[in-house]
C-alpha cells in the first residue's frame, strides 16, 4: 500500500516522528522509541497514552512508517468516528472509489485532522513516551474571551454554508472549519484565533474572570 511521509522531525522531547499519509485520505502519527526506552517492544495495548482515537500500532520491524534502525514505533491514525477523510489526499483504489461515489460517507460533524493537528498530537505522544521527563509544568492561567452563540449575528466569524445540500452554520479555525451549533460558545485565543466550544466542556473549563456588573 502507497503510504507517503508528509513530516519527519525529532520532537522536543527528544524523539522521532513522522506524519504519514493513508491512501484513504487520512493521516496516522508515529512516534518512535529507542532500545533503551521502557516501551520498546510493547504492543499499543499495553502502553499507557493519551492521544487521538488511542494508541492503533506498534511495531519497527520494517521500514514503516518510516526506514530507521531500531527504532520502535508507537502510533495512532485519523480514521475514528468523527474523523473525516480528504478527497485530496486520496491514493489509487480510494480515490476511483470516491470518484465513482462509492467511497463512505461522514457525518456532517466529521472533520479532516490537518498535518498541524497531528504534529500537536505526536508531540504530545512523544512527551508521554519520553523517559526524560525533566521539570514538571503547570498550565499558566489564560484569560479568553467567549460569546455563547445562537443565531446569526452573535458572533461575526460564524457564517451560513451548506454541506451535502444541507444548510449548516460554519467557523474556520486554525484547523479547519467547523460546525456550530446553537448554545455553542465561540471562543477568541490568546493569538487572536477563533473556535467553537460545547457548552458542557466550556462550563467544565472555564468561570469568569471577574463580575459583570
Amino acid at each position: 500500500m502507497n503510504f507517503s511521509i508528509e513530516k519527519d522531525w525529532v520532537t522536543g522531547s527528544g524523539l522521532r516522528a513522522v506524519v504519514v499519509i493513508h491512501p484513504a485520505g487520512h493521516r496516522c502519527g508515529y512516534v518512535g522509541v529507542p532500545a533503551n526506552n521502557k516501551h520498546h517492544s510493547k504492543g499499543y495495548d499495553d502502553v499507557p497514552a493519551d492521544v487521538h482515537g488511542g494508541l492503533t500500532y506498534a511495531g519497527g520491524e520494517a521500514d514503516y512508517p518510516a526506514p530507521s534502525a531500531g527504532l520502535w514505533w508507537l502510533g495512532y491514525d485519523c480514521a475514528h468516528l468523527g474523523d473525516a477523510n480528504d478527497p485530496e489526499l486520496m491514493q489509487g483504489e480510494y480515490k476511483e472509489l470516491h470518484d465513482k461515489g462509492m467511497f463512505r460517507h461522514h457525518f456532517t460533524d466529521d472533520m479532516v485532522k490537518s498535518l498541524d493537528y497531528c504534529v500537536r498530537e505526536c508531540e504530545l505522544l512523544a512527551g508521554q513516551l519520553s523517559e526524560n521527563k525533566g521539570m514538571k509544568y503547570r498550565k499558566k492561567p489564560v484569560v479568553i474571551e467567549a460569546t455563547q452563540w445562537f443565531k446569526m449575528g452573535d458572533h461575526p466569524q460564524v457564517v451560513e454554508a451548506t454541506m451535502s445540500g444541507m444548510p449548516i452554520f460554519w467557523i474556520e479555525t486554525l484547523e479547519g472549519g467547523h460546525i456550530v451549533t446553537p448554545g455553542d460558545y465561540i471562543i477568541t485565543g490568546v493569538k487572536g484565533e477563533h473556535y467553537p466550544c460545547k457548552p458542557d466542556i466550556f462550563e467544565l473549563t472555564y468561570e469568569p474572570a471577574e463580575e459583570t456588573a
